[in-house]
C-alpha cells in the first residue's frame, strides 16, 4: 500500500482515533452482552454495568461527533469510504458480540477471549503480509497488501489514505462473523430461552 499523498498525517491520525475508540467500544457491548446472557448479573452488578455503559457511549459519542465533521473536511469525505467503514465496524461489532455471547455461556469474564480475538484478526493479518514479503526476499520496502485488508488496520489504512475500498478484505471481515456465530449458536439453543431480555429491561428489586 502506498499513500497517494493526500493528508496522511491527518489519516494516519484519524485511523488511529478510530480504532482506539472501536477497542473502547468493547466495553459497553461486552456489557450488554453480559447483562443480557442466560447467566444474567446479580442486581448490584447489573446497575453498575449499565452506568459504565451509558458512560462510555456518552465518551464515544463528544469524540465521534467531532470526527464526523472532521473527516469530510480534512480527508476529502468518499461515500464508498464511508460505506466500507461502516460495514467494518458492523462487521467487528458482529464478531465481539458473538465471541462475547459465546464466552459468557460458560464463563463470567471474556477479556482474555476478546483479546485474543482482536490480536488475531488486527495483527494477524498484517503478520501473514509481513512473513509473504519476507519470503519474497523482496529489496522494496515492507508495504501491507491485500491479506493486511483482511483485518480493521489494514482495511482503514486502504480506505483513508489509498482511498481504494477493499471489497476482498471486507468481504473476508464479514464471514469472520460465521466462526463465533457457530461457536454461540449451540450454547443458544441450549440455553432457557436464549437471551436474558427480561433481566436487561426490567429493573431488579433494589436498583432503584
Amino acid at each position: 500500500m502506498a499513500t497517494q499523498g493526500r493528508g496522511p498525517d491527518e489519516s494516519a491520525r484519524f485511523i488511529a482515533t478510530f480504532l482506539s475508540l472501536m477497542l473502547i467500544a468493547l466495553i459497553p457491548l461486552a456489557n450488554v452482552i453480559r447483562l443480557a446472557s442466560p447467566r444474567g448479573w446479580e442486581a448490584p452488578d447489573r446497575a453498575k454495568a449499565w452506568q459504565v455503559s451509558a458512560t462510555v457511549i456518552a465518551l464515544i459519542l463528544l469524540i465521534a461527533a467531532p470526527l464526523l465533521l472532521w473527516v469530510p473536511i480534512r480527508l476529502h469525505f468518499d461515500v464508498p469510504q464511508l460505506l466500507g467503514t461502516v460495514v467494518l465496524v458492523a462487521a467487528f461489532a458482529l464478531q465481539l458480540s458473538f465471541v462475547f455471547g459465546w464466552t459468557y455461556q460458560a464463563v463470567s469474564r471474556a477479556t482474555v477471549v476478546a483479546a485474543v480475538w482482536v490480536a488475531l484478526t488486527w495483527i494477524g493479518p498484517i503478520l501473514a503480509d509481513l512473513c509473504v514479503y519476507l519470503a519474497s526476499e523482496s529489496d522494496s520496502d515492507f508495504e501491507m497488501g491485500t491479506i493486511s485488508d483482511f483485518g480493521p488496520i489494514g482495511a482503514l489504512v486502504s480506505m483513508w489514505e489509498d482511498r481504494a475500498v477493499p471489497t476482498t478484505g471486507l468481504a473476508v471481515q464479514v464471514l469472520l462473523i460465521l466462526i463465533p456465530l457457530l461457536l454461540w449458536l449451540p450454547g443458544f439453543r441450549k440455553s432457557r430461552g436464549g437471551l436474558n431480555v427480561s433481566a436487561v429491561l426490567t429493573p431488579s428489586a433494589g436498583e432503584g
